[in-house]
C-alpha cells in the first residue's frame, strides 16, 4: 500500500507557524492513495482531498484534508503494528520539517549540495493502547512541530482511534550527513541551506527529551524509567546481521523504526516461548550511531523487570565490529489478555 507522504500521516485542517511552534489545529488522517484494490486488503474505496496552501511567510497556514481506515498492512498479531506506527509518525515529522523550511519534500541540502537527513536521535512513545486498534477503525493524529535547537526539531503527536486516545509520541531529529559518501560510520551534523521561505520566527523551546538524549549520548545519565546506569549488566544477548531488504531504508541507513524491531525480535527469542504475549505501553529510543551493510549488531538486555502486570527492559544495541553503542532502548509492556503465541 502506498501512503500519501510515503507511509505517513498527512495534515488535515490548518498548519500554523506561530512564534516557536508549527501546530495543527485539528486532526490528520491516514491516507492510502494510488493503490489497487488487491493491495488494500478489502478493496476499500478511499477518497482524499489534498488542497494545500504552502506560501510560507511569518504566520504560515497549510490546509489539507483526507480520510482512511486501518487495514491489515498496518496491523500486527495483537493490534496496531508499533513498527508501522513509528514509520508513519516519522513521515509526519519529516514532512512537517520540510514545510518548516519552505520545501515541498524533505529533500534537505547543505551549502555543498550534499543531502541532509532529518535523522531521529530520540523517540518517545507513551500510554499506547495498540491492542484496542482494530481493522476498519479510524486512526487520527494531531501534532505540532517545535524548534529546540539550531539544527534540531521536535514533534509531539497525539493518537486517537474512533474518538478515544490510544497514545502519544514525541520525536527529536537533527540534520545529519555523511562525511565520507557511503560510510554510515562517518555521519556528522550538517547545516541546512536556507531557502528564504522558512519560518524564520521560530524560536527555540526547551525539550526534556533533548536533555535525556544528551545524557544518554554522553553515557552520563543516572536513572531512566526505573533503570540505573550503574546497574548495567548483560543479562541476555541477541546477535543479528540486519538485512538490506528489510532493515535498511532507501538512504542506506539501518532504519530508525527497525531498532524497535531488533529489540522485539530479541525479546521474543528470550521470552516468547515461556510467557504470554505483550503489547508495548511505552518505549524510549535514543540513537547514537548506525552501521554499514554487512555489519553485525548485538542487542544486550542490561536491565529487566517482570510482574503479572508488566514486562520492562533496558536494551543497548551494539555494533559488533568495534563495540560502538548504537542505541539505548527502554521498553514497558503489558500482557495481551486472551492472546498467546500458540
Amino acid at each position: 500500500m502506498r501512503w500519501l507522504g510515503a507511509v505517513g500521516l498527512h495534515p488535515v485542517s490548518k498548519l500554523v507557524f506561530q512564534g516557536n511552534e508549527v501546530m495543527l489545529r485539528d486532526t490528520t488522517d491516514l491516507i492510502p492513495i494510488s493503490a489497487p484494490a488487491s493491495d488494500m486488503g478489502q478493496g476499500e474505496e478511499v477518497k482524499a482531498d489534498n488542497s494545500c496552501n504552502t506560501a510560507l511567510s511569518g504566520a504560515v497556514i497549510e490546509e489539507c484534508s483526507a480520510s482512511a481506515v486501518i487495514g491489515m498492512p498496518h496491523m500486527a498479531f495483537g493490534g496496531l503494528s508499533e513498527n508501522w506506527l513509528l514509520r508513519a509518525i516519522g513521515e509526519n515529522h519529516w514532512n512537517a520539517s520540510a514545510r518548516c523550511f519552505g520545501l515541498k519534500h524533505p529533500d534537505f541540502r547543505d551549502q555543498s549540495s550534499r543531502r541532509l537527513y532529518a535523522s531521529f536521535v530520540a523517540v518517545r512513545l507513551r500510554e499506547l493502547s495498540l491492542s484496542e486498534v482494530r481493522e476498519f477503525d479510524d486512526l487520527k493524529v494531531t501534532y505540532r512541530l517545535s524548534r529546540v535547537a539550531d539544527a534540531q526539531l521536535a514533534s509531539k503527536q497525539e493518537l486517537r482511534c474512533n474518538g478515544r486516545s490510544v497514545g502519544s509520541a514525541e520525536m527529536l531529529s537533527s540534520f545529519m550527513t555523511r562525511k565520507i559518501e557511503g560510510c554510515n560510520r562517518t555521519v556528522e551534523r550538517g547545516k541546512i541551506v536556507r531557502t528564504g521561505n522558512e519560518a524564520t520566527e521560530m524560536a527555540s523551546v526547551k525539550s526534556e527529551l533533548r536533555e535525556n538524549f544528551r545524557l544518554m549520548r554522553a553515557d552520563s545519565w543516572t536513572s531512566h524509567l526505573g533503570f540505573f546506569r550503574d546497574n548495567r549488566k548483560a543479562l541476555e544477548r541477541f546477535r543479528v546481521r540486519p538485512c538490506p531488504n528489510n532493515d535498511f531504508n532507501g538512504a542506506r541507513f539501518l532504519y530508525f523504526a527497525n531498532f524497535q524491531s531488533l529489540v522485539d525480535r530479541a525479546e521474543w527469542e528470550w521470552f516468547g516461548q515461556c510467557s504470554p504475549l505483550y503489547s508495548t505501553v511505552s518505549r524510549d529510543l535514543f540513537y547514537h550511531g548506525n552501521i554499514n551493510l554487512g555489519e553485525n549488531v548485538t542487542v544486550y538486555m542490561q536491565g529487566f523487570r517482570h510482574s503479572d502486570q508488566e514486562l520492562a527492559h533496558w536494551c543497548e544495541v551494539i555494533r559488533d565490529e568495534d563495540g560502538a553503542r548504537l542505541a539505548n532502548i527502554f521498553t514497558k509492556k503489558k500482557p495481551l489478555g486472551g492472546l498467546n503465541g500458540s
